[in-house]
């Protein structure tokens, strides 16, 4: 809805790699065969993500490094959005940016019903991931 995001857009020849990269990707898509719009960046193979699939990829990446959940709990897609704007919050990121940053429309009140949790404690390693959303400091 009239929404559009901000962009910056680097100068082409700023990163070889990538273009090397995207030529080889546009390559084997024409190889592949036709492809619509939206398909640009999947394979024909591939299927859109689920909520299921996204909670089977945290489960086997927490296992591979000997991670779980406490005793009674499960790890989900949803534990991953709660965490990050849980921390946010308790590191008095606004809500606005909160909001921003996790997609949601300006008004949405979703964080706080459904994810940010009150009780989080502010952290050193929350402060290293979202302390760039806060505010800068008035003097």
């Amino acid at each position: 809805k009239n929404k559009f995001p901000a962009v910056f857009r680097w100068p082409a020849s700023s990163n070889p790699t990538l273009i090397s990269a995207v030529q080889q990707w546009l390559l084997l898509r024409t190889r592949l065969g036709p492809v619509s719009g939206d398909q640009f960046w999947r394979l024909p193979w591939d299927k859109a993500l689920t909520a299921s699939d996204f909670n089977d990829m945290l489960t086997r990446s927490l296992t591979r490094r000997s991670l779980a959940a406490p005793k009674g709990f499960v790890y989900s897609y949803h534990s991953v959005r709660a965490g990050a704007q849980s921390e946010a919050a308790a590191l008095n990121v606004p809500i606005t940016v909160i909001r921003h940053q996790g997609g949601y429309a300006p008004g949405s009140k979703v964080p706080e019903t459904t994810y940010i949790d009150p009780s989080c404690p502010p952290s050193p390693a929350g402060a290293a991931f979202f302390g760039w959303l806060r505010p800068p400091p008035t003097t």
